[in-house]
């Protein structure tokens, strides 16, 4: 059993003669407490990436001690768990699920445990009829291009779309800058003044419409070549409960082919939709708050239970983007 010592001063000049400070109480260090319940977190609900739980909303020390935190699974051949930042992150190696215990521990040695359910047990994507045509959709984002002013540069949008017997469209935002022309699958793109322009590009066939659109930097002849930034991909959501707050480092999921330092903006992106046999479907939409507090440190704060994108921009120094989505699915307040 850990204690705290504390001292009480002498506050009465009666008193004073006989002791200066009060003998020290030791006082008992208090075990912290599991909070509400920790709604299941499936890999594969609503087919979006294997989640990332955050669990220290869940968990209350009344000596406001900080907590440490393992997780383990009763089903290790179906799932993986490991604890990152206060989130347990969740690796699914089976079709199966289980339970996922949490233990917090506070620095004397006592803890308290949560539970929740995680593994590979949603809903199966439905089948596809014979012959039903399947609405195009993008494969990746197209990256920004550089294009020397006088010069051309060729796209093959066949490579960014999921799309069967598919036809092409481009329209330039600044045509005097930045001409475009598509033939079947070929989009080129011819670089007329100094300047930008983004370059929007629809794919459609008889299931429907899908649209990309791209930035092009036109420099001078002269000008250095630039590659866009790449953006490396983030391959889970983040699960939290409403009012609660964190903070992800971005930079990690960026890089730059010529070295170039990045700057980084966030924004809540387009509504999260999967695609069924009924069409498109818009998952049940949260409201999360975001902003860039530092070169490259993204805060996110979720204000309602459901699920949203949030869409981090990283541009080089010659103007280029590119764009990433990061999955937030906020779940309803802890309860007490």
């Amino acid at each position: 059993m850990r204690f705290s010592t504390i001292i009480v001063a002498c506050a009465s000049l009666s008193g004073c003669d006989l002791v200066d400070t009060v003998a020290p109480f030791l006082v008992p260090n208090r075990a912290p407490v599991a909070l509400g319940k920790i709604p299941p977190a499936f890999a594969d609900w609503r087919y979006l990436p294997p989640p990332d739980v955050a669990v220290w909303p869940y968990f209350e020390d009344p000596d406001r001690d900080s907590l440490s935190f393992t997780a383990s699974a009763d089903h290790r051949g179906a799932l993986g768990v490991t604890v990152d930042g206060g989130f347990v992150k969740v690796s699914v190696g089976a079709w199966d699920y289980g339970t996922v215990t949490v233990t917090a521990t506070d620095p004397g040695g006592l803890t308290a445990e949560h539970t929740f359910r995680s593994g590979q047990a949603g809903s199966t994507p439905e089948s596809i009829p014979p012959g039903y045509p399947v609405p195009p959709s993008p494969r990746g984002r197209i990256p920004s291009l550089q294009v020397l002013r006088g010069q051309s540069a060729t796209v093959d949008l066949r490579s960014h779309f999921e799309a069967y017997q598919a036809t092409f469209e481009a329209a330039s935002s600044s045509p005097r800058g930045v001409d475009v022309s598509v033939s079947g699958s070929k989009l080129t793109v011819g670089g007329v003044e100094l300047g930008s322009a983004l370059v929007n590009v629809r794919a459609r066939n008889r299931g429907g419409l899908a649209t990309q659109e791209f930035k092009v930097v036109v420099d001078p002849p002269t000008a250095r070549l630039n590659s866009p930034p790449a953006f490396q991909g983030i391959s889970s959501r983040k699960v939290i409960p409403q009012g609660t707050r964190f903070s992800l480092e971005v930079a990690q999921y960026f890089s730059d082919p010529e070295g170039d330092a990045l700057t980084y903006t966030a924004r809540r992106g387009s509504p999260v939709v999967i695609w069924t046999i009924r069409g498109n479907q818009r998952v049940p939409a949260g409201a999360v708050a975001v902003s860039v507090t530092s070169r490259s440190r993204l805060v996110v704060t979720g204000n309602r239970p459901g699920v949203s994108r949030v869409t981090i921009t990283a541009t080089d120094r010659g103007g280029l983007p590119v764009s990433g989505d990061l999955i937030v699915e906020v779940t309803p307040p802890v309860g007490r």
